[in-house]
């Protein structure tokens, strides 16, 4: 499995992470959290327990049952919609298809380490934008 971190042989699969790519993948806190969970559950998750798991950390809630419905059809939507596909276009993460659709990390996150670490704020934004 080829990460496309740093250009990897595989370069029609990801592309090369440059350094404006870091910072566009970066910039959303809710794609920083994808990578941060998924980076700290080290195996893929299904869908539903990527949102629920976004949203418990967006929300500052105790659990997942705690996030109204509303909330988690939201989260869920921009993941499948906007930083899902963003991530995996940039070869961050591999999604499966079919009935169970999983995201697990395709390869090392070595170069969004200090992004990934960096204080997470409580920055509200339009969640269905780049």
């Amino acid at each position: 499995m080829q990460s496309g971190l740093n250009g990897g042989d595989d370069q029609t699969h990801s592309p090369e992470l440059t350094p404006g790519r870091v910072f566009e993948v970066l910039e959303s806190s809710r794609r920083r959290h994808v990578l941060s969970i998924l980076r700290q559950r080290s195996c893929e998750l299904s869908n539903a327990e990527l949102a629920a798991t976004v949203a418990v950390r967006e929300g500052d809630y105790d659990c997942p049952t705690d996030v109204d419905e509303d909330r988690l059809r939201q989260v869920q939507l921009s993941l499948h919609h906007v930083h899902l596909p963003k991530l995996e276009s940039v070869g961050l993460i591999e999604r499966s298809r079919g009935d169970a659709q999983t995201v697990a990390l395709a390869g090392d996150l070595g170069p969004l380490e200090p992004g990934l670490d960096a204080r997470q704020t409580g920055e509200q934004r339009e969640y269905y934008t780049n």
